[in-house]
This record gives C-alpha cells, sequence and structure tokens, in this order.
C-alpha cells in the first residue's frame, strides 16, 4: 500500500513536471532573433510590457511591424494596439539619437485575470519591414 502511494504520487510529479516543461518550452521561428524578457506586473492592472516600432537611421518612421501572438497568457489577456510611444534603441545603433522622438508603432500590454498572482507567459512574433524578425518571450510575474 505505502508503494502504490509513492508510486502514484510520482506519477503526478512526473506528469506536473512534464505540463509546466511543456508550457515553458520555446519553439523558435525560423529566421527570427529569440528575444527573452521579464515582466512584473501588478494582479489585474492593464501595463505595456512592450512597445515596438521601426524607423529609418534619420528617424523617418517607417511601416509598423506586423505582430502575431505565437502563445496566449493562460492568467490573463494581451492587447496589442496602435501607439505613439518613445522607442530605445541601444548603443551603438545608429538609431539610438531616435530614442527621444515618439514615433508611431505598437504597444503591447497585458493584464492578468483578477485576483490572480503568480507567472505568466506571453510570445509574440514581430516581422520588421525589412523582413527581419523577433520572437519576443514575455517571462510575466504577476504580483
Amino acid at each position: 500500500m505505502q508503494n502504490a502511494s509513492f508510486l502514484a504520487a510520482l506519477i503526478f510529479i512526473l506528469a506536473v513536471n512534464a505540463v509546466n516543461a511543456q508550457q515553458v518550452q520555446v519553439k523558435p521561428v525560423p529566421g527570427a532573433k529569440l528575444v527573452s524578457l521579464e515582466r512584473l506586473i501588478p494582479t489585474a492592472t492593464s501595463q505595456k510590457i512592450f512597445f515596438t516600432a521601426a524607423v529609418d537611421p534619420d528617424c523617418t518612421p517607417q511601416n509598423v511591424p506586423t505582430l502575431r501572438t505565437l502563445l496566449r497568457p493562460q492568467h490573463g489577456t494581451v492587447d496589442i494596439a496602435d501607439s505613439e510611444d518613445y522607442a530605445y534603441w541601444q548603443p551603438p545603433n545608429i538609431r539610438e539619437k531616435c530614442n527621444d522622438k515618439k514615433i508611431k508603432g505598437l504597444r503591447i500590454s497585458y493584464k492578468s485575470d483578477e485576483g490572480y498572482t503568480g507567472d505568466d507567459k506571453v510570445i509574440i512574433l514581430a516581422i520588421y519591414p525589412d523582413s527581419t524578425a523577433q520572437q519576443y518571450v514575455f517571462d510575466i510575474h504577476v504580483w
């Protein structure tokens, strides 16, 4: 009887780990650069988790990127909307001089389910006008 209980508990733990491993596994999209980001979000509050845009080196706006949600959150919602905001290009990117200008782009927001605290995940594919792509993996900690 004790062995049966132990075996049942072991099977349960393995099943939970298999489900968790499946949830965290990220399949890279061919040709897309994988970018992992962490965010801390207050529960049941809509917060910007990312802003993306495309500009020429002289800060002239290009067409907005095409975004695809590859993995929706299990404990909340994600919203993608047209927006004007400040982008951030890190040096030595030639576009870093554009960081102080509001530009047209897409705002990605996350809101957890009411009362939920814990972890969530969102995966977004961004395809830019120059045909480059980035696969953003957001590990969201809801507090």
